[in-house]
């Protein structure tokens, strides 16, 4: 039988499709879990792994598994970003001047990695807009 370290190893590239690992490392990730393997802990209360655990969970159940941890977390269903993907360990941006960033276990919805950081997150408005002619359009807006 393959450790539950393997597995997230044999499954990484379907997991990274929808698990965005912000400023943590996948190697050492997978290092904590193998090392709670071989010698298990009675009381193993690792916060981070666990979180670790359930976002790869899901992430290898692909966009669906993205959408039923968004239910499962908020209690409704909301509509699938274009790239689904469960942030994991991110810093957005302070909602207010002068506060720090926050450092977040876990994120949905529609965000993405800020452009020249590791593990910074942005909010994507996409704005739907009338131009002559073209009633449909569409504009993304980051914030």
């Amino acid at each position: 039988m393959n450790s539950l370290a393997d597995v997230l190893m044999n499954h990484y590239d379907g997991i990274v499709k929808y698990l965005y690992i912000g400023y943590a490392r996948w190697d050492d990730l997978i290092s904590r879990v193998e090392r709670q393997e071989r010698k298990p802990s009675d009381d193993f209360a690792d916060e981070q792994i666990w979180t670790f655990l359930v976002g790869c969970g899901y992430a290898i159940a692909g966009e669906d598994g993205v959408a039923i941890l968004t239910k499962t977390l908020t209690g409704s269903n909301y509509k699938t970003p274009t790239n689904p993907r469960i942030c994991f360990e991110v810093l957005p941006i302070p909602p207010c001047k002068g506060e720090g960033e926050a450092h977040l276990d876990l994120a949905l919805g529609t965000i993405a990695r800020r452009s020249g950081t590791e593990s910074g997150m942005e909010l994507i408005l996409i704005l739907r807009f009338s131009r002559k002619g073209d009633p449909q359009a569409f504009q993304r807006m980051t914030l």
